[in-house]
C-alpha cells in the first residue's frame, strides 16, 4: 500500500450540501471529489516558476530582419528602417 494520508476538515452545513449534491450529479463520490478538488486547487496555486514552459530560453535565429529580406525579393518591396 502506498503512503497516504487521511485528513479532516469541518465545512458549513450548506457548503456540504451543495458539494454532495454536484460530486453525485457528477458521478462521483464524496471522496473521488475532494481528491478531484485537491488536485484542482494545487495546480491553480503552483508558481508559474516551476511551470517549463516559464523557463524557456530564447533562441537566436539568424538575422531578425530576414521577413523583410523576402518581402523585397518576393515584391519588390524596400522598406525604410
Amino acid at each position: 500500500m502506498k503512503n497516504i494520508k487521511i485528513v479532516q476538515t469541518a465545512i458549513g452545513t450548506q457548503e456540504y450540501m451543495e458539494f454532495t449534491t454536484l460530486a453525485k450529479h457528477l458521478g462521483l463520490n464524496i471522496k473521488d471529489a475532494l481528491k478531484n478538488a485537491i488536485e484542482l486547487w494545487m495546480r491553480e496555486k503552483t508558481p508559474y516558476e516551476s511551470d517549463s514552459l516559464f523557463n524557456l530560453k530564447p533562441v537566436d535565429y539568424g538575422d531578425a530582419n530576414v521577413s523583410e529580406n523576402v518581402d523585397e525579393i518576393l515584391y519588390g518591396l524596400k522598406r525604410e528602417r
